[in-house]
């Protein structure tokens, strides 16, 4: 696959998470969301992955007592960071 194409599915899926929450009276929509994100960071790590090198998408784990991203991206064989995430919910304005 390419980037259009996992960007264009993931903006289907994530409309999609988005109207169920609605749709289900969720207060928030950070926790149907979020699996649809982690999919299209594994996706997109997938197709940056360099040949031989192994990225690994660490989730929930903590780095400091106060700081918790979302995710981690490394790269095993160099542990360069590449980037942390943290997921919010959408606001309605």
């Amino acid at each position: 696959m390419n980037f259009g194409i996992i960007t264009k599915n993931y903006l289907r899926n994530f409309q999609q998470a988005v109207a169920n929450a609605i749709s289900a009276g969720a207060k928030s929509n950070e926790l149907s969301t979020r699996p649809v994100v982690h999919s299209y960071i594994e996706e997109i790590s997938k197709l940056c992955k360099k040949s031989g090198s192994e990225i690994v998408i660490h989730h929930d784990t903590n780095y400091t007592s106060k700081d918790r991203p979302d995710w981690r991206i490394e790269d095993l064989s160099t542990f360069g960071v590449f980037c942390f995430g943290d997921h919010k919910s959408l606001s309605d304005s």
